[in-house]
């Protein structure tokens, strides 16, 4: 007490007579009702009643200020406080001695010089601020109360205000998050999310999402992954079985077909080869479903489903219900589908960019996270929130592995019209490693489409998750993928190309041409070929009988 009292004396002394009461003022709203006793023996307010008018006025202030605050205790009442935590959250947001700080001579002096027209526009700034709940968690992470609207800044930071004036400070870039709302409110789909992530730390760059019927669809988990499953599959089958890029697998039937009559394996039969890297980029079901069945079985695709995420909390700082996944152990039908994409699993746009930040991290599957710290209204950071990661999904090697193979869908591959432009990669010497996936959805109803994306493949630096519901051409997720990416390394996206037609894809088109050549030349030689004499004679002999 007597070296606090000695500080505040030297400091309202060191301090012109026109400070001292505005420098007691701050004293009183950082340290709360604790500071009463110290003003009140104070020198200056002693002999207050000698002092001129306006040093007067600044003391009465400090001690309203002060009273005021000792009735409403922050410790008591404050909705982000310790004490009013739930016995889960048994982990303070704010300790105590946050709470309590002693004052620091040097920060109070910045405070009493303040020009007044600053401080009174840092106050209209946060008055403007959105309100949002902030607490602490058992694990010891902050928790929101509520998806975040992202509205409202201070400076160039997206940030919000909780009910006792602390502020929320969010991961976002505000130029990248400016551009991605922009973009979701463009394009032409019914429902449609984009969130953009930092693969290294899981911090969340921009978010932004779009529906009619789904409120916060961007944290929505019930869109079938599709495709993306494939990931995982080739995951287990890499480190399981030793799969690499260059594996071949025999199949039979179309790219994209998968049913009873092609799923099983079938040596005489199966007169088509892909490769595992190729089957990736091409997205073919049948040579997935395959290596399900061959390299896999349940147990296994179970442990590597978890793995990356399914059937467990993320850890994100608001609410985000699990994505699941189902898969059939006793079933060989359904579990090659599972396999390829086609099976009973469900996943959030925030997952879908957590997954790919896993495979670009070395295999680190990191906790996605929106609050960067907590302040209170002086700018002190009360909390910072660290990166973590949540659990290893691959081993380094592997997470290569995979990004060879997702290199695929960007150049030769599903998503190769977007980031092959004119026979050209879209960004440049940045090498984009890729998935896309397509599956008609209940939840929400309509043709989902789905796109993932990191980037440079040799150093991750943004992991990219879009996905688009009953979307023209224009709005595809690989399209809005491949801009996210383009404004995010400062890349031009050039002009728009036209729609493509809509004709069937031949895989070897000299082949198509010749075949088709010797069908119009078999077709005329049949025309041309003579008819045998006695067809001759019997048609003469019809004209004469038609003639009599």
């Amino acid at each position: 007490m007597g070296t606090e009292q000695n500080g505040i004396d030297k400091l309202t002394l060191g301090l012109s007579k026109r400070f001292r009461g505005r420098v007691l003022m701050k004293l009183a709203l950082r340290n709360k009702s604790d500071l009463l006793a110290k003003l009140a023996s104070t020198r200056d307010f002693k002999n207050s009643a000698n002092l001129p008018m306006q040093r007067s006025r600044y003391l009465l202030s400090a001690v309203l200020a002060t009273l005021l605050i000792a009735s409403y205790s922050p410790r008591a009442h404050c909705a982000d406080s310790p004490s009013s935590l739930s016995q889960d959250d048994s982990d303070s947001l704010i300790q105590g001695d946050k709470l309590s700080r002693s004052f620091n001579v040097t920060r109070v002096e910045q405070l009493a010089l303040e020009d007044t027209t600053r401080i009174r526009a840092r106050d209209i700034n946060i008055r403007n601020l959105d309100v949002i709940d902030v607490h602490g968690t058992s694990e010891g992470s902050l928790k929101l109360s509520k998806y975040p609207s992202f509205t409202s800044k201070i400076g160039d930071r997206y940030a919000s205000i909780t009910p006792r004036n602390n502020v929320v400070f969010y991961t976002l870039d505000p130029n990248l998050q400016d551009f991605v709302a922009n973009t979701v409110a463009r394009a032409d789909a019914n429902h449609v999310a984009v969130v953009a992530m930092n693969p290294k730390t899981g911090a969340i760059l921009a978010i932004a999402g779009r529906s009619a019927s789904i409120p916060g669809i961007e944290y929505h988990s019930g869109f079938p992954a599709a495709s993306l499953f494939k990931v995982v599959t080739a995951a287990a089958a890499v480190e399981e079985a030793g799969v690499t890029p260059d594996s071949l697998v025999q199949f039979r039937g179309g790219t994209y077909t998968l049913n009873q009559w092609n799923y099983l394996p079938n040596p005489r039969a199966d007169r088509r080869f892909m490769s595992v890297g190729e089957a990736m980029g091409r997205s073919c079901n049948p040579v997935f479903g395959q290596i399900g069945l061959k390299y896999l079985d349940g147990s296994i695709l179970v442990k590597y489903a978890e793995k990356f995420g399914f059937n467990k909390s993320l850890g994100l700082d608001v609410p985000l219900p699990r994505s699941t996944a189902h898969i059939p152990q006793d079933d060989p039908f359904e579990f090659s589908r599972t396999s390829a994409g086609f099976g009973e699993v469900t996943l959030s746009p925030i997952h879908a960019a957590a997954l790919v930040s896993g495979v670009g991290n070395n295999g680190l599957l990191p906790r996605p996270y929106l609050i960067d710290r907590v302040t209170d209204s002086d700018g002190i950071t009360l909390e910072k929130t660290q990166p973590e990661t949540i659990q290893r999904i691959v081993q380094p090697e592997t997470s290569k592995t995979l990004l060879e193979m997702m290199r695929y869908t960007t150049t030769i591959g599903t998503s190769r019209r977007e980031f092959m432009r004119g026979g050209r990669p879209a960004l440049g010497d940045i090498e984009v490693a890729g998935k896309t996936g397509t599956l008609t959805g209940s939840n929400p109803q309509g043709l989902n489409n789905w796109f993932i994306g990191t980037a440079p493949i040799d150093n991750p630096e943004l992991a990219v998750a879009v996905i688009t519901v009953d979307a023209t051409h224009s709005s595809k997720a690989s399209r809005l993928g491949r801009l996210v990416m383009q404004n995010y390394f400062n890349i031009d996206p050039g002009p728009d190309l036209p729609e493509p037609r809509r004709i069937k894809h031949y895989q070897n088109k000299s082949k198509h041409k010749r075949l088709v050549k010797s069908s119009q030349y078999r077709s005329k030689s049949l025309k041309a070929k003579k008819s045998p004499a006695k067809s001759k004679t019997y048609a003469k002999k019809g004209k004469s009988k038609k003639k009599k």
